[in-house]
């Protein structure tokens, strides 16, 4: 393949042809050829940068090919492409995408007969599956790779960007369909895998809007401003910075990393009133939905989220806010972390829960405090080197599960699990990478890279490889 250099990045290279033989020869705009793209920025703009991204993967293609010739025992396995059509083929199966594609299908009216809803949906979740962001680098990819268009359903030709617009429009006006089919595959889960839905955990992650935020008037009106924890935060830096977009808040079970419900809001809208309606959500939708543990961090930490999920018999393990009181107490009687504190600033030691009572028991520690020192002859005494609590006196202080105990903190360890999925969504089903205006819209992104997402679970489950089954690349040679 034979490329000369270019003169400048900004204005894009024109095709002149690609041959039979696999070579390729891009010229240089000239001066009249870049004052007509200024005239036809689209057109001609769209036009050069499908053929760029066809270019390039011709050129990756012809490099492998030519390379697994040579080594036949790294020749690339089939194994990949029948993977991604054994999703696909789930995917099509399900019943709420079935009833979309028939309702696709009956809106057709008179004129040129246009791509089948089957393939074009195939093709949206195929892009989903590949991480590709932008539809003229997919399409391109499409035109360079015979087995990913079989895999679709497409023949020669191939449906344009604004094709691939319009069919999103369709599927985020029936964002509903989706949800409800990503509930029957979280079944099909379910029967696959026993245990899971007994601890659940629930956090909420930033999707960056695609609007300029600088703007007078801002192309997104749905969107707005929030607070998130700083990446890569330095020395001396905070340890939140704002952001412009949208918050998905999830509720995933926290031993397989399975999402179970999710809901798309504004990002100045606040975690703590979020966690009631994700669980009844996730028990409208599944009837086994009954978990025993849930954990959460300090942003859904209440006195109604407590009581809301002590009355439906799940034990909050949600991490409590340093109180506002000079003294760093709760109520005057009990430290930060809800410990029943002894003397002036000693806190207990928290020693066994009754069974029976529910109730927690907490001792002086053997060091002293400064009603008991350690010389058991001094003239001061603990006048209470025990101390019984009851939970229902203020489930949000002391807790079902005390948080000075091993059980709390090995429990409230495993809500990392969802900070895990947040980021294997990102990288693997472009979560934070769109270019929606809208919440409807993005909400669909949402759920179509959860879909997906949870497609390459089952499909390993299924495969019988469940402790790969959060591994969501697919390799194709």
């Amino acid at each position: 393949m034979e490329v000369r250099r270019w003169r400048s990045v900004k204005t894009a290279a024109c095709v002149l042809g690609i041959y039979a033989s696999g070579h390729a020869v891009i010229t240089l705009m000239d001066a009249p050829t870049k004052r007509a793209a200024g005239r036809q920025p689209e057109r001609l703009k769209h036009a050069c940068q499908l053929a760029r991204c066809t270019i390039e993967y011709a050129y990756h293609a012809a490099t492998l090919t030519k390379f697994t010739q040579n080594c036949p025992e790294r020749q690339p396995l089939a194994s990949g492409y029948r993977f991604l059509k054994s999703i696909l083929d789930r995917l099509e199966a399900l019943l709420p995408v079935q009833a979309f594609l028939t309702a696709v299908a009956a809106q057709r009216r008179n004129g040129r007969p246009g791509y089948s809803p089957s393939a074009m949906f195939r093709a949206l979740a195929l892009r989903y599956l590949l991480a590709e962001r932008y539809a003229a680098r997919f399409i391109g990819r499409l035109k360079c790779s015979p087995q990913l268009r079989a895999i679709c359903g497409f023949g020669d030709s191939l449906p344009s960007n604004s094709t691939f617009s319009r069919f999103f429009g369709l599927v985020s006006k029936r964002l509903a369909g989706l949800e409800r089919a990503i509930a029957e595959i979280v079944d099909e889960l379910k029967s696959r895998l026993p245990l899971m839905g007994r601890k659940v955990a629930v956090d909420s992650t930033d999707i960056e809007s695609y609007a300029n935020p600088r703007r007078t008037r801002v192309r997104d009106p749905d969107t707005a401003w929030g607070v998130r924890t700083r990446k890569n935060k330095t020395k001396g830096e905070r340890k939140t910075e704002w952001f412009f977009g949208y918050k998905m808040h999830s509720l995933i079970d926290a031993a397989h990393g399975v999402p179970l419900a999710h809901a798309v809001r504004p990002a100045n809208e606040g975690d703590t009133v979020k966690l009631r309606s994700l669980m009844e959500t996730a028990r409208s939708a599944h009837g086994w939905f009954l978990p025993e543990y849930l954990m959460a961090d300090k942003g859904y930490d209440s006195q109604a989220n407590h009581r809301f999920l002590h009355e439906r018999g799940t034990a909050p393990i949600i991490h409590i806010r340093r109180p506002n009181s000079e003294d760093g107490r709760h109520s005057d009687f009990y430290d930060e972390m809800g410990a029943p504190v002894c003397g002036k600033d000693t806190s207990m030691l928290f020693v066994r829960t009754d069974p029976d009572t529910g109730r927690h028991l907490y001792r002086c520690p053997p060091e002293g405090c400064s009603l008991r020192p350690r010389n058991r002859w001094a003239a001061r005494y603990c006048p209470r080197p025990d101390q019984w609590e009851n939970p229902e006196d203020d489930l949000r202080v002391i807790g079902v599960v005390p948080r000075r105990s091993a059980k709390w903190k090995r429990l409230y360890g495993e809500r990392t699990v969802i900070e895990r999925i947040f980021s294997s969504m990102k990288r693997s089903r472009i979560l934070n990478r769109h270019q929606f205006l809208s919440m409807r819209k993005v909400a669909t992104h949402a759920a179509l890279s959860t879909l997906t997402y949870l497609a390459t679970m089952l499909a390993r489950v299924e495969t019988e490889d469940v402790g790969k089954m959060r591994r969501m690349a697919v390799w194709l040679g």
